[in-house]
C-alpha cells in the first residue's frame, strides 16, 4: 500500500471516530433529522450476521432494521416513482429505497421489514435463472475465492490470490473481477468453474445466503404487495457498457420480458449492473418503456438533470451506524 493511501485510510479513520464521536455526543443527529436533501440508496444482499469477508454487498438482517427503523421515524421514505416526480418533503430528508441482484433473502429477511416498517423499495432483479443459472457470476467469483486461495489456469493465463482474498491476472496483474467484465457470459462462466473453490462453496449451507436467488413465486407475490416495485438489473448481470450494444440491448429486453412474464405487470424501471450505461441504452430502454433509469455515477454531460436518470447511493457494511447515517446525508463516503 502506498504512503498517500495509508494516509487516506487514517484520515477516514479518524473522520469516521470524529462523526461517532459528534452523534453519541448528540451534537451532530439532530441535522440528519431536519436538513432536507434527497437521496436513492441501494442496498443488495442482506445476511444474518454481518460478515464482510466474502464481499462488501450484504448487510445484516440487524442493521437494516436500524436503518429503517430511523428511515420511518425521522426521514421521509417514498418510491422510486415519486422520487422521479419530486414528490419531495419540504423540510425533512427524502429517501428512495432499492435492492439490487434479486437474492431470496430479500424476500426472507428485507421483505418483512418494509412490511413492519411500511416503507415502500424497488427490487431490481437480474433474471439468470430463464437462462437455467441459478447463481450470478460475482458471487461465484467471491464464494470460490472465499473456499479456496489455489492459483489455477485458463487457457495458458495464470490467476493467484493477492492477501485481500481477491485473484488477479498473474501477467497483467488485472484485478479478476474487472477483467471478467468484458467476457461474455459463457466464456466468463467456463473460467469461473474452473476455479479451485468452485464447487466448495456448495457444499457448505450456511453459505447459501449469499448466493441462492429468488424464485418466480416469491417475486410475484412481492409484487402483488404496494409497497413493492419490480424492475430490470439485467438478464445475465453483465456489465452493460462493456459488452457488444447488440448483445446489451438483448440483455435489456429479455429481462424485461422475463420479469413480465412472471409478475404480469409492466416493467419500466431498471438499475444497470455495475451502475455503468451508455448514452445508446439510456435511448433503447426508453424505446422499450423504460422510463425510469438508475446508475452509479452521472458519466455523461447533463444527464444528472435528466427526468429519467439518477444516480443512487450505496449501503456500506463496513461502517459503523452513526457513519452510515452521515454518509447518506452527505452523499459520499
Amino acid at each position: 500500500m502506498s504512503a498517500l493511501n495509508i494516509f487516506r485510510k487514517i484520515k477516514r479513520k479518524l473522520l469516521w471516530g470524529t462523526n461517532d464521536f459528534l452523534w453519541n455526543a448528540h451534537l451532530k443527529s439532530k441535522s440528519f433529522q431536519t436538513s432536507p436533501f434527497q437521496r436513492i440508496i441501494a442496498y443488495h444482499g442482506i445476511d444474518e450476521t454481518g460478515n464482510t469477508t466474502i464481499n462488501s454487498r450484504f448487510t445484516s438482517k440487524g442493521d437494516l432494521e436500524k436503518h429503517f427503523a430511523f428511515f420511518s421515524h425521522y426521514w421521509h421514505v417514498i418510491t422510486i416513482d415519486d422520487f422521479f416526480a419530486k414528490k419531495f418533503h419540504p423540510t425533512k430528508p427524502t429517501i428512495s429505497i432499492s435492492f439490487d441482484d434479486g437474492y431470496e433473502n430479500n424476500y426472507t429477511a428485507a421483505f418483512p421489514l418494509l412490511k413492519k416498517y411500511n416503507i415502500p423499495a424497488s427490487f431490481y432483479v437480474t433474471t439468470i435463472r430463464d437462462a437455467g443459472h441459478d447463481i450470478l457470476w460475482p458471487d461465484l467469483l467471491d464464494l470460490s475465492s472465499y473456499c479456496s486461495s489455489a492459483p489455477f489456469t485458463y487457457n495458458g493465463d495464470v490467476f493467484a490470490q493477492k492477501s485481500n482474498k481477491q485473484y488477479y491476472h498473474l501477467k497483467s496483474g488485472k484485478d479478476l473481477k474487472n477483467y471478467l467484465k468484458s467476457f461474455d457470459h459463457n466464456s466468463r462462466n467456463e473460467l469461473l468453474h474452473n476455479m479451485p473453490g468452485s464447487k466448495l462453496f456448495r457444499q457448505n449451507e450456511s453459505l447459501l445466503q449469499y448466493w441462492k436467488l429468488l424464485t418466480y413465486e416469491q417475486i410475484a407475490e412481492m409484487s402483488k404487495n404496494d409497497l413493492v416495485t419490480i424492475g430490470s438489473h439485467g438478464y445475465h448481470h453483465n456489465c452493460l457498457e462493456r459488452i457488444n450494444l447488440d448483445s446489451a440491448k438483448k440483455e435489456i429486453l429479455d429481462s424485461m420480458n422475463a420479469l413480465e412474464s412472471i409478475i404480469h405487470k409492466t416493467v419500466n424501471e431498471i438499475a444497470y449492473p455495475d451502475g455503468t450505461y451508455t448514452s445508446e441504452l439510456v435511448d433503447y430502454g426508453i424505446s422499450v418503456g423504460l422510463s425510469k433509469h438508475l446508475v452509479g455515477t452521472c458519466r455523461m454531460e447533463n444527464t444528472c438533470d435528466a427526468s429519467y436518470i439518477h444516480t443512487r447511493m450505496s449501503a456500506n457494511p463496513h461502517i459503523s451506524f452513526n457513519n452510515q447515517m452521515n454518509a447518506f446525508f452527505v452523499g459520499h463516503y
